[in-house]
């Protein structure tokens, strides 16, 4: 069976994948938004999947990678539930 790990040269650094991450920290938090202004952050392709009339979930993540193959850095991520326009989103 033939491997799936890869390298790539990145920065002149030789990278491999998957990236083996031995020691991070990380965060998360979720929140209710105005979808008005939620919406003025997305693609236009898409819209804010609204969990309560006129609000959307808006989720952060934070990554402090401290003994990684990359090195050591910080990442953070937004998200907003969203769905292709037009299409309503079913919620349990």
């Amino acid at each position: 069976m033939a491997s799936l790990a890869r390298t790539y040269a990145i920065q002149d650094q030789t990278v491999g994948f998957p990236v083996e991450v031995r020691d991070a920290t990380s965060g998360a938090a979720t929140f209710l938004v105005p979808s008005a202004a939620a919406a003025r952050l997305i693609p236009d392709a898409f819209e804010i999947a609204e969990v309560l009339p006129g609000r959307g979930i808006c989720s952060l993540a934070m990554v402090d990678y401290k003994d990684n193959d990359l090195g050591d850095y910080n990442e953070m991520a937004i998200g907003f539930m969203a769905v292709p326009k037009g299409v309503r989103p079913t919620l349990p």
